[in-house]
């Protein structure tokens, strides 16, 4: 049974810098729902490599860097989140398998538990955390877990944008423990896709650790609330998949959603750029709507920023909760920048092949930072 998080309808604010600012009056932004507050407190990080791979000197240094770094410390906090620890640094003895599943993965991780190749939790909790670093050209099959394949194109994905770089979940050790694991694709080669990645799956498992029943922090929003198409990327990590990460000490760094940075209606997504103001739209109306096939559904877009910036510019991304195609929808812009106080409109073209409950929307980009506000849909 989903909780409904409640925040208020509308945000103002006034600053001062020279000449009166005036935030213009919007929808509050979402937040994070922490269900029974389950986080990992103080995580330890066991990296797992595998032979042959070529980054593995580079993400045992990431494991290094990340448990005291800054980034940790503010993305974290608010979340009951410590510092984290790096305990075991494994190479695996044998080479990845092609057309490994998420199952057969588990069951390896188990037995170098047993086998003493990786460390054991405890009986009774655990924070361990194996992050595992999956070599390219090798398939990792994870569509058991609704996780697809890693590094392809996500097949579940109406909109053909997205593919799964990486993933966390859980499973029962040899001793009965509960215990998580992290997943981190080669999709690119690239070390600062790699370590984006990786963050972001290792803030993910640290605030919503045992993906059971919604333990942890996750957006957990009535499916009358747009943001409810992104409810099942709605970790904290997944809720900023959009922004431009962030650098520290040379490492890139996926950026997170703190809910006290949403209440204050400034940037959502920390580490946030220092002094930078955030800037998105809301909409009217402002809950999902009926509609019927066929038909036009035609959503005001107002800007609003938190200091004075100017007009950005506009785009759409599809949220992973929809049904349709962004070309399917065929959506449409009165006008496509916009500022604070300024309107716009969308369109979007529902197709005459829809059918009843079918959900869909966009969700409307901002700006370089592609700050994200949904509009959604509901047939009829």
């Amino acid at each position: 049974m989903r909780t409904a998080v409640v925040v208020p309808v509308l945000v103002f604010s006034v600053a001062c810098s020279g000449k009166a600012f005036v935030e213009t009056p919007h929808t509050a932004l979402p937040l994070i729902a922490p269900h029974d507050h389950a986080v990992l407190a103080t995580p330890q990080l066991v990296t797992i490599t595998f032979p042959g791979y070529a980054l593995t000197s580079k993400v045992q240094g990431f494991g290094d860097f990340i448990g005291g770094s800054s980034w940790l410390k503010t993305v974290g906090s608010e979340y009951g989140i410590g510092a984290a620890t790096q305990v075991a640094k494994v190479e695996w003895p044998d080479a990845a398998v092609d057309g490994t599943t998420d199952q057969q993965l588990r069951k390896l991780i188990g037995q170098g538990i047993t086998a003493g190749t990786l460390p054991s939790p405890p009986a009774d909790s655990s924070q361990l955390v194996y992050t595992v670093y999956w070599p390219s050209n090798v398939i990792l099959d994870a569509r058991g877990q609704g996780a697809g394949v890693l590094c392809e194109q996500a097949a579940f994905h109406s909109s053909g944008e997205l593919f799964t770089s990486g993933y966390h979940d859980s499973f029962a050790a040899p001793n009965g423990t509960r215990v998580d694991y992290a997943v981190v694709g080669d999709c690119s080669g690239d070390i600062d896709d790699i370590t984006k990645t990786a963050s972001r799956e290792l803030i993910g498992t640290f605030t919503n650790p045992f993906e059971v029943n919604n333990s942890g922090w996750l957006l957990d929003v009535m499916s009358t609330d747009p943001w409810f198409l992104d409810v099942n990327s709605g970790e904290v990590g997944y809720m900023c998949q959009n922004e431009k990460p962030v650098t520290e000490s040379g490492w890139t760094l996926h950026r997170s959603w703190s809910n006290a940075a949403a209440s204050a209606a400034t940037q959502p997504c920390l580490p946030s750029p220092e002094g930078s103001a955030y800037y998105t739209v809301s909409a009217s109306p402002s809950t999902t709507v009926h509609a019927a096939a066929g038909t036009t559904v035609v959503y005001t877009l107002t800007g609003w920023s938190s200091a004075s910036v100017a007009p950005w510019d506009l785009a759409m991304t599809n949220p992973e909760g929809s049904d349709f195609t962004l070309a399917g929808l065929n959506p449409i812009f009165g006008k496509a920048r916009i500022g604070n106080g300024e309107t716009t409109t969308l369109t979007l073209h529902i197709p005459m092949a829809a059918s009843k409950a079918q959900l869909g929307g966009v969700n409307v980009s901002s700006g370089p930072q592609q700050h994200i506000w949904p509009v959604a849909f509901t047939i009829e």
